[in-house]
């Protein structure tokens, strides 16, 4: 009964959601960047730079020039763009930038998909509603409104479930105003210059680390002596370039460089395909 009543739901989400589809795609100002109204839309990931591992900030995986940015509320109620900020707290919303379609939109997205896969803005505001509890979401953003064309439909459905289930967009007015007189190329330089230091600083340390490991496999393989164990067995006797190995099945001969030290695979199981090679 559960399953049909989901599917129910995002029935009449999906119904709403094509309904607002063909609604131009308001301008900021006169930058000629304009706001994505649409949620989700498309094949979301999770965003890599600044907001790193923070639960909740997505982006759309459409091209290379996107980066995130965010929108910070002051004490006063107005909206300051900056780079850095945590979604995690209240007043605070995350925005990607594409600077080839110069669009802007929210970089975060519900808990569900519509059934007409436009995007991922359903929520049920009762898992969902309370930041603070949840995290950041759609479910919980200042600048989004409800589609209400579903109002009606949903209402009997909501009393039999008990859930508090909702479709959102972004609300383009609110989005407008938060933004204010931003220079969004401005601020998409800024964001950007950011996320190239991230990406430098992050090839550094896997170049670093594979160095390290590799320094490290070479001085094991070195000093490889009868009695050590290995990914696929205890090293039995020992002739330069070679290397007797008991195996699980039989003692066999093999080159050290194609041995590794144990815990070196990722899973037992990619050290039982490396031995099976051997």
């Amino acid at each position: 009964m559960n399953s049909i009543r989901d599917r129910l739901t995002f029935v009449f989400v999906a119904i709403a959601v094509v309904g607002c589809a063909s609604t131009p795609p308001p301008s900021v100002g006169s930058s000629g960047w304009t706001i994505e109204e649409d949620v989700a839309a498309g094949r979301y990931v999770k965003a890599s730079m600044m907001a790193g591992t923070t639960p909740g900030v997505f982006q759309p995986n459409l091209s290379e020039n996107e980066v995130i940015a965010f929108l910070v509320r002051g004490p006063d109620g107005s909206w300051k763009a900056t780079t850095r900020a945590n979604p995690g707290e209240l007043g605070v919303e995350a925005i990607w930038l594409n600077s080839d379609q110069k669009r802007i939109g929210l970089a975060t997205k519900g808990t569900a998909a519509n059934s007409a896969a436009t995007g991922a803005d359903v929520c049920d505001l009762n898992t969902t509603g309370d930041r603070s509890r949840s995290g950041y979401s759609l479910c919980n953003s200042e600048l989004v409104t409800e589609v209400r064309d579903i109002g009606v439909l949903l209402r009997p459905l909501l009393a039999i479930t008990g859930a508090k289930i909702r479709a959102f967009k972004v609300d383009e007015e609110k989005m407008r105003a938060a933004l204010g007189r931003t220079d969004l190329d401005a601020l998409y330089a800024q964001a950007n210059e950011l996320e190239q230091a991230s990406l430098a600083r992050s090839r550094q340390r896997t170049r670093t680390s594979n160095e390290q490991r590799s320094a490290s496999l070479n001085r094991w393989r070195a000093n490889l002596a009868p009695g050590n164990r290995t990914a696929c067995g205890l090293a039995v006797e020992l002739r330069p370039p070679l290397v007797s190995v008991q195996f699980h099945d039989a003692t066999r001969w093999v080159r050290i460089d194609q041995l590794f030290p144990p815990g070196y695979f990722r899973s037992v199981g990619e050290a039982r395909q490396h031995c099976l090679r051997l």
